[in-house]
């Protein structure tokens, strides 16, 4: 082209007006949706969590999702279950592509761990409200988030929350109308990059968020699990500086049973949870592990879900909150 240099060095020019016209007229400088603070994610998170709207036990899965994955929102949308598990202690997903990475050739498995000490953000206490709440998507080749055009729906659930939470966000320093459903993944890159002088690594960071590294180093630096594990504890808000940044989600504790009372009381416990969930026996093995571990979290946290939720909210209602006996709630620790 032969205008190609002059063309170059006038759209730097126009880019150097526009930034002096916007700080002599006190516009804001950046551009698209400003990135949300933990402070922030914890205050959303904490009004979907209360909610006794039934649909907003699905939203707060999906938030703590687009949270903990660092995905775009439609990637954790178009989750399947068969692409989920939960490994030792911590949940894996897989994606068959991403927005850098459309052909498969980067899908993970990226690790997703519990907050016990925050029950209102921790993603692995969210799946257990959502899988006995909507049990259906137990089923086999089931999507984990059913129906179409879900992104609309959730998209206009938080701005219409945001809105709702105007004054609480002015009083954090945050207009409300400067957040939007990127806001989230914009938050955790930043929380987890500053994490600490030995925070996570910068490249495990990279690939989770589906960001490229550039040149030579994507030929030269690859996922791993140890990285991403530690981005992964980071993003769901455990302290890289405290010993408990290596805690565990809650279980069943059969130690003090010897072998046969340890089988008859799992048995008992199986039983006991197949029997408040629609067709149990015919959900896939992968689901059943992931209820049971998740399952593990609801007794654990039962009295806080009590002290916590709603009145009106629909998990109370369910069959397996409802009837949950004493000994199996002691059973979680």
């Amino acid at each position: 082209m032969p205008f190609a240099s002059e063309l170059g060095i006038y759209i730097k020019g126009v880019g150097r007006y526009i930034a002096a016209a916007k700080q002599h007229l006190g516009l804001k400088l950046t551009e698209g949706k400003d990135s949300m603070n933990q402070e922030v994610m914890e205050l959303i998170a904490e009004n979907l969590f209360r909610s006794k709207d039934k649909r907003d036990i699905l939203y707060h899965l999906i938030f703590l999702l687009d949270w903990n994955l660092m995905k775009r929102a439609e990637n954790c949308l178009h989750a399947k279950m068969i692409h989920m598990g939960f490994v030792e202690d911590h949940l894996t997903f897989t994606f068959a592509k991403e927005k850098g990475k459309q052909h498969g050739d980067m899908h993970g498995p990226w690790h997703c761990f519990a907050n016990p000490k925050k029950p209102h953000i921790c993603l692995v206490l969210s799946f257990a409200r959502y899988f006995l709440t909507y049990p259906q998507v137990l089923r086999e080749g089931a999507p984990l988030f059913e129906g179409t055009n879900q992104y609309g729906r959730y998209s206009s659930r938080l701005h219409q929350l945001f809105h709702e939470l105007k004054d609480d966000l002015k009083n954090l320093g945050v207009d409300y109308k400067d957040l939007g459903t990127h806001s989230a993944r914009k938050g955790v890159g930043t929380m987890v990059a500053n994490a600490s002088t030995v925070g996570p690594p910068i490249v495990a960071l990279c690939l989770r968020a589906g960001w490229k590294l550039g040149g030579v180093k994507e030929k030269y630096l690859f996922r791993a699990d140890g990285g991403d594990m530690a981005v992964g504890r980071r993003a769901a808000c455990l302290d890289v500086d405290d010993k408990e940044f290596a805690i565990s989600p809650p279980y069943f504790d059969y130690s003090h049973l010897d072998a046969d009372g340890t089988i008859e009381t799992k048995e008992n416990l199986e039983r006991w949870l197949k029997q408040r969930l629609p067709d149990a026996d015919n959900i896939p093995a992968n689901s059943w592990n992931l209820v049971l571990q998740c399952f593990a979290s609801v007794c654990y946290h039962y009295e806080y879900l009590c002290e916590h939720l709603d009145d009106k909210c629909s998990f109370r209602n369910t069959a397996v909150f409802r009837d949950l006996p004493k000994e199996i709630q002691d059973l979680a620790t």
